[in-house]
């Protein structure tokens, strides 16, 4: 039962019923650090400890035409428009399925907030330990924007420079249009 009590410190039901704000334990000097994993396809990876998150459920996706494949769309989140990344899709080829339940893993404040689809809710990590060395990544196109391991639940959780993975695929975000084939008709 206390671990089931120590997830309710850190979840605050925030302002709307389906989402969660996910914060650090207020006496984080007296308990064990507790951490939000969550998969990107079959990688288990984390935020940085002091990135503000919040979990939204089933957001409604405003799809954008002629976007990459891994770029879900964008979320109102309390009254802010957010563009939300299917990382699944990005790393696998194979996209969150949005049929069944589904979440955003929402991070950062206006102005740079953004998310993240998952296929299941985090995972409460408590007490994860550093890793001296930097573990591979299952999935190498994200594997430039890890850095830092630990190990927690027999599984090795990879935290994952947000920013820089969120710079890349802007960079990265154009998508060229098929040329259409000319017809001569002369």
């Amino acid at each position: 039962m206390a671990e089931h009590n120590s997830l309710l410190e850190d979840i605050d039901l925030g302002s709307a019923a389906d989402d969660l704000t996910l914060t650090t334990a207020p006496n984080a000097g007296e308990a064990p650090e507790v951490r939000h994993g969550f998969m990107l396809g079959e990688q288990p990876a984390l935020l940085a400890a002091d990135v503000f998150s919040e979990l939204a459920a089933m957001p409604r996706l405003c799809p954008v035409p002629d976007t990459p494949v891994w770029f879900a769309g964008f979320i109102n989140h309390r009254g802010h428009t957010l563009p939300v990344y299917d990382l699944q899709q990005w790393l696998t080829g194979s996209p969150v399925d949005r049929r069944q339940p589904f979440y955003a893993l929402l991070f950062d404040r206006q102005p740079h907030a953004a998310g993240f689809l998952l296929a299941e809710l985090p995972t409460v990590l408590t007490a994860p330990t550093a890793l001296d060395t930097l573990p591979a990544a299952r999935y190498a196109p994200i594997s430039e924007f890890v850095h830092k391991g630990y190990k927690c639940e027999g599984h090795t959780w990879l935290e994952i420079d947000h920013q820089a993975l969120l710079n890349h695929l802007k960079d990265n975000f154009h998508q060229p249009v098929a040329k259409a084939e000319v017809q001569d008709n002369s």
